[in-house]
């Protein structure tokens, strides 16, 4: 047998909410709103309530989202932010975006997530020069949360969370994202809550940081062509859009639930140490992530079984050809930087593709031929 197993299938998303996604799109067609109107604020109040914050702002997309938060925390020019290096380089592209300098933290093997013992240094190294932390929660697992939290709280740094991965993970009651002082998610197609374009979110239980962002995504303006900050942009998020990701908002538990289904599965077949992390509540599987020396020997024959994989991500953003400045080394973010390899985990796999999925990287994985 040798099934045919994409890393991720948008057609069969689509295909099983096609009904409520075609009235959503019909319900804006129909009322003439096609942006900031009431699907956008229907959805920004879903996601205050899924995450248990006051106040949710819809903009162009994930990245939008982290510099326009970056901007409501007046964080400019030479300013120094932290964060990771692993986590695809969003962050990167939003702190040099306001201008400011990025300070990369190393990170635990054992999560791949902000490693609290090296913030510690980099805040009692640092100083008063550091102006903000970004945690991300990456692939679905929440970092040291609470430990970070305190930390920063401490040395009196805002605390902002990219919870663009981990929508629906927990620590202690509390959601990704009800930690910071501001926090920002995704809606990539592809993310745990997905839509049907690119789209974010910035949430906070600040009104005065919601009410900067609120201007800052329509170009700083206090009211229409009256501009009141600098630096605003044009990042709405779309009508359509809001009201797809309102209607997914129902079914996002189900969502979850298959997601972790599919990631139990791999947790029970492959060996230990080969599957990076394990579920619980402060675990929402964006990805099943492998820590795999040979890489690309298994990358292969995986591909040679049908099996698509993917590597979240291959380059730390410190040695991205734009980004290079010099002076940083973080060994374990480079050494797990070259063994990171996702595997197909979304809902609308079937068994028989978890159980094939699993079977060949446990073969491979063994050196089983």
């Amino acid at each position: 047998m040798n099934l045919t197993i994409p890393f991720n299938d948008i057609r069969r998303h689509t295909s099983l909410y096609r009904e409520e996604i075609d009235a959503a799109i019909r319900r804006v067609l129909n009322s003439g709103q096609l942006l900031l109107g009431e699907e956008t604020a229907s959805l920004e109040k879903a996601l205050c309530d899924l995450l248990g914050v006051s106040h949710c702002i819809g903009v162009g997309n994930g990245t939008d989202a982290i510099e326009i938060a970056l901007r409501s925390l007046k964080i400019a020019n030479g300013d120094i932010v932290v964060t990771v290096g692993n986590a695809g380089g969003y962050s990167t592209t939003a702190i040099l975006q306001v201008g400011a300098i990025p300070l990369y933290c190393e990170i635990s093997r054992e999560t791949l997530q902000m490693d609290p013992r090296h913030l510690l240094d980099l805040l009692e190294s640092h100083g008063d020069r550091i102006a903000a932390v970004i945690v991300t929660h990456l692939y679905g697992q929440m970092a040291e949360i609470e430990v970070i939290s305190e930390l920063v709280s401490k040395f009196d740094v805002p605390l902002l969370e990219d919870c663009a991965q981990a929508i629906g993970a927990k620590v202690g009651g509390r959601s990704a994202g009800s930690f910071g002082i501001v926090s920002t998610t995704s809606f990539y197609p592809t993310k745990n809550l997905g839509g049907i374009g690119d789209g974010g979110a910035i949430m906070t239980d600040s009104p005065q940081i919601a009410a900067r962002a609120r201007k800052l995504r329509q170009y700083g303006w206090s009211r229409k062509y009256a501009q009141e900050l600098p630096m605003g942009r044009n990042s709405r998020i779309d009508e359509i859009n809001a009201a797809v990701l309102t209607a997914k908002v129902a079914h996002f538990d189900s969502m979850i639930a298959r997601r972790n289904a599919i990631h139990s599965h791999y947790q029970e077949t492959l060996p230990d140490g080969l599957l990076v992390h394990r579920v619980s509540s402060q675990f929402v599987p964006h990805l099943s992530v492998l820590l795999v020396r040979n890489r690309q020997s298994l990358r292969q024959e995986l591909l040679k079984k049908g099996v698509s994989t993917e590597i979240h991500y291959p380059i730390p953003d410190y040695l991205q050809l734009p980004n290079r400045a010099g002076g940083t080394t973080l060994g374990v973010t480079e050494n797990t930087s070259d063994q990171v390899l996702s595997i197909p985990n979304f809902p609308e796999l079937s068994d028989s593709e978890v159980e094939w999925v699993a079977s060949q990287a446990k073969r491979h994985a063994l050196g089983i031929q």
